[in-house]
């Protein structure tokens, strides 16, 4: 195995982006209420439907994130919290309540923080490598390592070099258009889509799909 194959989920819908959707546009004004705010009651159900499973499980502490990995089918006998996969600090709700609400983080300071969750896998190659790998994080996180925002509740995945080279290495970007795959140890199936025919644009990086449900990929493999 030369790479680590890693599984980015972006967090069910929260009642941010449900406010976000329904006002057309940021609600920085909003209060208290806002901060770590939890999944809306469509985000509770797009959580319900994540299955798979996958040998480590690493997730933001943000309450969305941890909401979604809870209430999904998604099975791990590893599980890991981890403040380097947290949501790009600007809006109120990406702040935790017990947190003092400080400056927003930095475009420099959030690729800081990519780079070293990045070094934080080569560190623990032992544990990961050979590993069916998902993080369940947030969009601008996902963005800022990818170059891809994906939908909430929707999938990316990312191949990253074991031995890592210098300058740090371009990962490579997998995903499968407009199907879902479920992986198993004698084949992979091709499952298609219940109730849509629809598929996402692929947008300007052709390496670059998105997963069309909320099925994830996942491999049977045992830590």
């Amino acid at each position: 195995m030369t790479h680590f194959r890693l599984t980015f989920l972006r967090h069910a819908e929260s009642t941010w982006n449900q406010l976000m959707e329904e006002q057309g546009q940021l609600m920085e004004e909003q209060g208290p209420e806002m901060l770590d705010c939890p999944l809306s009651s469509k985000g509770e159900q797009q959580a319900s439907l994540l299955m798979g499973h996958f040998d480590v499980v690493i997730h933001s502490p943000l309450l969305r994130a941890r909401q979604t990995f809870a209430l999904s089918q998604i099975k791990s006998p590893y599980v890991i919290q981890s403040e380097l996969v947290r949501e790009f600090r600007i809006h109120p709700c990406d702040w935790m309540k017990n947190e003092v609400k400080g400056e927003p983080e930095t475009p420099e300071e959030l690729s800081r923080r990519a780079d070293s969750f990045l070094e934080w896998i080569h560190e623990h190659k032992e544990l990961l490598i050979n590993k069916t790998i998902l993080i369940v994080t947030h969009g601008d996180f996902i963005c800022e390592l990818t170059g891809f925002a994906p939908e909430n509740a929707r999938t990316v995945e990312m191949k990253l070099p074991i031995i890592r080279p210098v300058p740090k290495p371009k990962p490579i970007l997998t995903s499968h258009r407009g199907r879902m795959f479920v992986y198993d140890s004698d084949a992979v199936k091709d499952v298609k889509e219940k109730g849509s025919s629809s598929h996402d644009q692929q947008g300007d990086n052709p390496e670059v799909e998105q997963q069309q449900n909320h099925t994830l990929l996942s491999e049977q493999n045992s830590v």
